[in-house]
């Protein structure tokens, strides 16, 4: 079998849009992770209450969670500042992935790539539209690689808070 999957031709990498993508969700599912992190941290180590229902899953709750931790738990007032700051960058970052992830391409020859994303506003769905040039799509999975980057030096800080305060 390894034999087999070594001596396979490597795979077409896709479109830059497709190449896209795939980068932003995979910088994403770590961004992720260390938002769960930093909930575990706040809970188990921190004293903080746990949710009445089930953990944060989607990436809104989490972070919500995570500003009641900085505000209300000892171990993370610390690092409320910088958390808040990172928080705000995740959030911007999360409205471009939405639009690379949730957005269906449009067809406008000639101009580039278009997106096309239904909104939910005001009890009613519209249309809202985005253009993305060659850069972009460079630009926004190298911004959320970096923010995944500083997050997880956050994070070191955090459990390496967590363990000092737990001896």
């Amino acid at each position: 079998m390894h034999e087999t999957l070594c001596a396979m031709e490597p795979m077409n990498n896709g479109t830059p849009y497709e190449m896209s993508v795939g980068r932003t969700v995979i910088a994403f599912s770590q961004i992720e992770r260390m938002l769960d992190y930093i909930v575990g941290v706040a809970i188990n180590y921190g004293g903080f209450p746990r949710p009445n229902g089930p953990y944060p899953r989607l990436l809104g709750a989490k972070i919500k969670f995570v500003k009641s931790a900085f505000a209300g738990c000892d171990l993370l007032v610390p690092f409320a500042a910088g958390g808040e700051h990172l928080l705000a960058r995740v959030l911007e970052a999360a409205d471009d992935r939405n639009w690379l992830v949730h957005a269906a391409e449009i067809d406008a020859p000639g101009r580039g790539l278009h997106l096309e994303m239904l909104k939910f506003a005001e009890l009613r769905y519209e249309r809202v539209q985005r253009k993305l040039t060659s850069k972009d799509l460079l630009a926004i999975p190298e911004r959320a690689q970096r923010l995944n980057s500083e997050l997880g030096d956050f994070v070191s800080e955090i459990i390496d808070a967590a363990s000092r305060s737990n001896r």
